[in-house]
C-alpha cells in the first residue's frame, strides 16, 4: 500500500513538473525580443564640433559603439532614415562620412534631401558604387543602380519589411541646379500598394520616413499596418518612443549625437505587444574608433594644406 501511494505521489510530481516545463517553454517561445538601433540626420558630422555646450561626439564614437554592441547582440536591426551627408557642399568631408557609413552594419538606409547637396553626380556615384542597403520608394530621378523600393530583413526568425519615403515638397527651396534634376512623386498610392504587396511576406512593417515628425504622426494615423516609423528630416529629439495609432514613432535628433535604441517584444502571433526605448548619447568619454580618427585627422591635414595653398 505504501509503495502504491509513493508511486502515485511521484507520478503526480512528474506530471506537475512536465506541465510547468511545457508552460514555461511555451512562454519562452511565445515572446521574442528584438533590438532595433536607429540613426538619422547625421548631417555629415564626423566628430564633436568643439562647439560650446555640445559635449557629444558623432561618427567617431558611433563606429566603436556599434562594434561593441554587435559583439553582444548580433541579431540587432540597424536603420537610418537619411540626411547622413551635410548641406554645405563639402565633397571631401561628405565622402569621408559616406565611407564611415560603409564601415557600419546597416540593414537599411533611407535617402534624405541633403544627400543631393553636392550635386546629382556626386551622390549617384557614391551610391552606385556602394554595397550599402539604400531604399527609396518615391525618388524616381536620378536613377540609382543599387536603390530598391523596399527590403525584407530577417532577424531572429522575424521578417521585417522596410520601406522608405521622402517628402515630395522637400526640394522646393533647393538651388535650381538640384531642383531641376530630381523627381519625387507623391507616395500615398504607392505606399499603399507596397504595404499590400509585402504584408503577407513579413511580420513587422517599418517605415523609414524623411518627412519630419508632424507628418510622421499623420502617416501613423492613416496607415494602420505600419508598426514602426523611424523618422528624420526635422532633426527632432524624441528621447523615448511615442505611440500614435498602431505605430511606434522614433527620432534620434541631429548631428550624430545619439544612437536610438528601440526594444520590441513580439508575441506568438508575431505582433509587437510591448516596447521601450531611449536615445544613447555619444558622450566624449566613450571610446573613439581608431580608423575613423585617422580618417578625420587626414581630412583636417588636407584642409590645412588647402588653406596654405590658397594663402600662398
Amino acid at each position: 500500500m505504501f509503495f502504491i501511494k509513493f508511486f502515485n505521489y511521484m507520478m503526480f510530481k512528474i506530471i506537475l513538473y512536465l506541465i510547468f516545463f511545457i508552460f514555461f517553454q511555451n512562454l519562452l517561445h511565445a515572446q521574442k525580443e528584438i533590438d532595433i538601433l536607429y540613426t538619422s540626420n547625421t548631417n555629415g558630422a564626423l566628430e564633436n564640433c568643439r562647439c560650446p555646450n555640445k559635449a557629444l561626439g558623432s561618427l567617431e564614437k558611433r563606429k566603436h559603439f556599434i562594434d561593441q554592441w554587435y559583439k553582444n547582440k548580433p541579431g540587432t536591426l540597424f536603420l537610418d532614415s537619411g540626411d547622413f551627408l551635410s548641406a554645405k557642399r563639402n565633397e571631401l568631408k561628405d565622402s569621408i562620412a559616406f565611407k564611415i557609413y560603409e564601415m557600419l552594419p546597416y540593414d537599411a538606409i533611407g535617402i534624405g534631401d541633403q544627400e543631393f547637396y553636392n550635386g546629382i553626380s556626386f551622390i549617384t556615384n557614391l551610391i552606385d558604387n556602394s554595397k550599402l542597403p539604400f531604399i527609396s520608394l518615391n525618388i524616381s530621378s536620378p536613377k540609382f543602380k543599387n536603390v530598391k523600393d523596399y527590403i525584407i530583413v530577417n532577424k531572429e526568425n522575424i521578417n521585417f519589411g522596410i520601406i522608405s519615403i521622402i517628402d515630395p515638397e522637400i526640394f522646393k527651396f533647393y538651388p535650381k541646379r538640384i531642383r531641376e534634376n530630381i523627381e519625387v512623386f507623391e507616395f500615398a498610392e504607392r505606399l499603399n500598394e507596397k504595404i499590400n504587396l509585402i504584408k503577407d511576406q513579413v511580420n513587422i512593417i517599418i517605415l523609414l520616413s524623411h518627412l519630419g515628425i508632424e507628418k510622421d504622426r499623420q502617416i501613423a494615423k492613416k496607415y494602420n499596418e505600419i508598426d514602426v516609423i523611424v523618422g528624420g528630416h526635422s532633426q527632432s529629439f524624441i528621447e523615448k518612443p511615442e505611440k500614435v495609432n498602431n505605430s511606434i514613432i522614433v527620432h534620434s535628433g541631429k548631428d550624430g549625437y545619439n544612437v536610438g535604441h528601440l526594444k520590441i517584444k513580439i508575441n506568438k502571433k508575431n505582433e509587437i505587444h510591448k516596447f521601450n526605448g531611449k536615445l544613447i548619447p555619444m558622450t566624449l568619454d566613450m571610446k573613439s574608433d581608431s580608423t575613423v580618427l585617422m580618417m578625420i585627422e587626414n581630412y583636417h591635414l588636407l584642409n590645412q594644406k588647402k588653406a596654405v595653398d590658397i594663402n600662398d
